[in-house]
C-alpha cells in the first residue's frame, strides 16, 4: 500500500531484520521456480523489476534486509546479473522512494537512470530513484549494499530530491565520508535491535547524513547536522573505542588520526554523554580484566599479562583501579 507521497508504510512491518536465501528452498525446485519466489518476495517490499541471470550458474540469491524505522538496509549476493525498472512498472506498482548505493567490495557496478551512466567503484555511492526508470548491472554472486530511504522522510530535508538522482556523492566531503563509515558500522552489525526508539534513531540519523551528503538547504542542514553528525561520530567513536582499549598507548591521538576529527571535538562529544574519553577506556580495560580473571581458560595467566592484555601497561596503577571499582583486589576476584 502507498500513500499520496508514493511511499510505501513498513513502520509496523515487524521484524526488524528478514534474512532470505534460496537455500532454504525445497531442494526439488528448479532454477525457474526459486527464481519465480525470490522475485514474489522482492516486489513485495521495493515494487516490480525486469530481471536477468547468469547463465553460467544455477539460480542463487541471499539477502538480508534490516529496517530502521522505515529506512531499509539491503545486503545481497545472487546470479542477477542486470535489473530494469520500466514506466510499466512504476505505473504498477507505485513505488517512489529512493535509493542510495554504496560499494563497499572491490568490483564495480553500474547504473543508468535519467540519460545518465554512472559506475561505482570501489568506496563510491551513488543516489537512484525508483520513481524513474533505469537499469543496474552487476557481477554475478558479488555481494552488494544499498539503502532504501523513504521519500517522505528525505523530501523533509532536501528540496527536489528529484533533482539529485544519478548524484554520486564526493567521496572526500565531510558528510559523505561520515556517512559511508556509519553505513559500514550498521552493516557489519549481526544483532537485530527490537528498540523502537533506537530504530527510528538510527533511520533519522542515516536520513540525516544523506541529506548533508546531498546538499541538503540550510534550515534541514541545520536541523541534520545537529541529530546526524553528532550521532554518527559518536558511533563511530565507540566503535573505535572497543576496537583499540586493549592497546596500552591507545588515545584521542589515535582516534583523531583513525577518524579524521580534531581530539578537542572527539572530547566534546564523549563528554556530552556524561563519560569522557578516559572513563570511558578505563571502564572497558576493567571490565575486560575482570572477565579474564573470572575465565577459568586464563587461570594460568598472571595477574600482571592479564592487566597488560586488558590495556594496563602499569600493574600497581591496575591493582589500585581493580580494587576501586569492584572492591576487591585482582587476586581476590580470582574463584
Amino acid at each position: 500500500m502507498s500513500d499520496e507521497h508514493g511511499k510505501r508504510d513498513r513502520r509496523g512491518s515487524p521484524p526488524n531484520r528478514v534474512v532470505f536465501s534460496t537455500d532454504a528452498f525445497p531442494a526439488h525446485l528448479d532454477s525457474r521456480a526459486r527464481q519465480r519466489i525470490w522475485i514474489e518476495q522482492t516486489e513485495a517490499r521495493f515494487g516490480t523489476f525486469d530481471t536477468s541471470y547468469s547463465e553460467d550458474h544455477p539460480f542463487e540469491a541471499h539477502h538480508t534486509i534490516t529496517d530502521f524505522g522505515g529506512v531499509q538496509f539491503l545486503e545481497g549476493r545472487s546470479t542477477l546479473a542486470r535489473v530494469k525498472r520500466t514506466s510499466q512498472n512504476i505505473a504498477n506498482d507505485g513505488s517512489y522512494d529512493f535509493f542510495l548505493h554504496v560499494n563497499f567490495g572491490s568490483l564495480p557496478t553500474l547504473a543508468r537512470q535519467c540519460g545518465q551512466e554512472l559506475e561505482l567503484t570501489q568506496g563510491s555511492m551513488a543516489f537512484t530513484s525508483l520513481a524513474e526508470a533505469g537499469v543496474a548491472e552487476f557481477t554475478p554472486l558479488e555481494t552488494t549494499w544499498s539503502v532504501c530511504v523513504p521519500r517522505i522522510l528525505l523530501s523533509e530535508l532536501v528540496q527536489s530530491p528529484d533533482d539529485l538522482v544519478m548524484h554520486q556523492l564526493d567521496p572526500n566531503a565531510h558528510a559523505s565520508r561520515f556517512l559511508k563509515d556509519y553505513l559500514a558500522f550498521l552493516f557489519r552489525r549481526n544483532d537485530v535491535v527490537q528498540d523502537p526508539a533506537v530504530t527510528t534513531h538510527v533511520g533519522r540519523t542515516v536520513a540525516d547524513l544523506v541529506a548533508l551528503a546531498l546538499g541538503a538547504s540550510r534550515e534541514a542542514a541545520e536541523i541534520a547536522a545537529f541529530r546526524g553528525t553528532r550521532a554518527a561520530q559518536l558511533q563511530l567513536i565507540l566503535a573505535s573505542i572497543d576496537a583499540g582499549f586493549s592497546d596500552p598507548r591507545f588515545s584521542t591521538h589515535d582516534l583523531s588520526v583513525r577518524l579524521g576529527l580534531s581530539q578537542r571535538s572527539i572530547q566534546n562529544i564523549l563528554s556530552a554523554t556524561g563519560q569522557p574519553f578516559s572513563e570511558r577506556v578505563l571502564e572497558r580495560r576493567l571490565q575486560k580484566a575482570r572477565k579474564m580473571l573470572s575465565d577459568p581458560q586464563c587461570s594460568r595467566m598472571k595477574v600482571s599479562e592479564i592487566a597488560l592484555a586488558s590495556g594496563f601497561a602499569d600493574a600497581p596503577y591496575f591493582n589500585r583501579c581493580f580494587r576501586r571499582r569492584f572492591g576487591a583486589s585482582p587476586t581476590q576476584y580470582r574463584p
